[in-house]
């Protein structure tokens, strides 16, 4: 087996490559518009894809963020989704499933999905 992300795992077809723009959409998007678009080259890269959350989807997060414990650091409040409402809420099952697809990671080897919200003035930190 090749190493991906310091896991030793056998190849799995639906994480190579970006997913099939027509496949995990929410009703109202568009399913011809899916493409990654980079912005930049840099590690880590950063891309962009047009239509990837619904305006409900949108909503649905931050209502679950509402009601979640929160951490502040650096001038972002971050959530962490419990699993259960992860795998119970077929809407976020759903979104959850559509970002493992667009980062090429195996669910089962992804940690919780965080929502986070930045101050103004605030930015994301590198992890490397």
């Amino acid at each position: 087996y090749e190493p991906y992300q310091r896991l030793v795992h056998p190849a799995d077809s639906r994480f190579d490559g970006l997913p099939d723009p027509g496949l995990s959409l929410a009703p109202g998007l568009h399913p011809g518009r899916m493409e990654a678009r980079t912005l930049s080259q840099k590690s880590p890269g950063v891309y962009l894809i047009k239509d990837f959350l619904s305006m409900d989807e949108c909503n649905l997060l931050k209502g679950i963020a509402g009601w979640l414990e929160s951490v502040e650091e650096n001038g972002m409040t971050r959530r962490w989704v419990p699993f259960d409402v992860e795998v119970n809420n077929s809407k976020v099952s759903s979104i959850v499933k559509r970002m493992h697809r667009a980062a090429l990671i195996p669910e089962t080897h992804g940690e919780p999905m965080q929502i986070g919200n930045y101050k103004p003035g605030a930015r994301a930190q590198s992890l490397h």
